[in-house]
């Protein structure tokens, strides 16, 4: 059983950090002119990529050192001058002083994830479900992988070209970290999921179901295909953050995941 102590959030939290730099880095390489952007700051850093992309947020700060009061007024600046709200996640983890600098200036929090931890062991068998099937996304089908984690988090299979899961989804394809798989019920794409590996972690993200295909253990099916490809990357640990209490907690949980904290996302709002 893992435990939650600060060296294992540091962990996490820097694995994030270094996957919030590489979606800049990434954007920068496929869009020069885009405007992506990414400050270092208290240890983790802040990242923008466009206008409503759910990846414009502060990740990592204060993990094993204190945050300073001009720090936080730095992200700050970094938004404003960017028209967004500031977010900063905040990890229970984290040293104390995040917590002291981000009260007074008024912060909310905007959402809570709980991030769950799983040992990854030696030659993890992937699960077997009737009906579904998981292989490996490569460049030839990078849309359709993209396309289908878009059509699962909208609802719908008609996306709209400028959806911001669309756009991230393509990105994410891109990353040299990341591996995508795809599952199939029948021969037709039914859900897909993403994991970027960094020093023996594993993120598990994006885990993303078509509405036709739910309720037929394709989560289930993907989620087990990238524990069994972590395993195979030689990772010793996976990771997946879920919203509480939903279907894809109790999928994780019955995976073998155990809750290690919650991540609260603290977002300050202008006046």
């Amino acid at each position: 059983m893992l435990f939650a102590d600060p060296l294992l959030a540091r962990r996490i939290e820097g694995a994030e950090t270094a996957a919030a730099l590489e979606v800049v880095e990434t954007s920068r390489h496929t869009d020069p002119d885009g405007g992506a952007a990414a400050l270092a700051v208290a240890g983790g850093c802040a990242v923008f990529l466009a206008p409503s992309m759910p990846v414009n947020r502060a990740v990592g700060l204060g993990m094993g050192r204190a945050v300073a009061d001009s720090e936080i007024a730095a992200v700050e600046a970094f938004y404003r001058d960017r028209g967004l709200d500031p977010a900063i996640d905040l990890c229970p983890l984290a040293d104390r002083s995040l917590v002291d600098a981000l009260g007074p200036r008024g912060y909310a929090v905007g959402r809570v994830l709980n991030i769950h931890v799983r040992a990854v062991a030696p030659a993890e068998p992937a699960p077997q479900v009737p009906g579904v099937t998981v292989a490996e996304s490569g460049p030839a089908d990078a849309e359709l992988w993209a396309l289908t984690v878009a059509q699962g988090f909208f609802g719908r299979d008609a996306v709209p070209a400028d959806l911001p899961a669309l756009r991230l989804a393509r990105l994410t394809m891109r990353r040299p970290s990341v591996r995508g798989l795809l599952a199939c019920v029948d021969g037709t794409p039914a859900g897909a999921v993403a994991l970027a590996l960094r020093d023996g972690l594993a993120l598990v993200f994006s885990a993303s179901t078509r509405e036709e295909f739910r309720n037929r253990g394709v989560n289930r099916a993907l989620l087990g295909a990238a524990l069994a490809a972590a395993s195979a990357a030689g990772c010793d640990i996976a990771c997946v953050a879920t919203a509480p209490g939903g279907t894809s907690e109790r999928t994780v949980r019955a995976l073998g995941f155990r809750h290690a904290y919650t991540r609260m996302l603290m977002v300050r709002e202008w006046s």
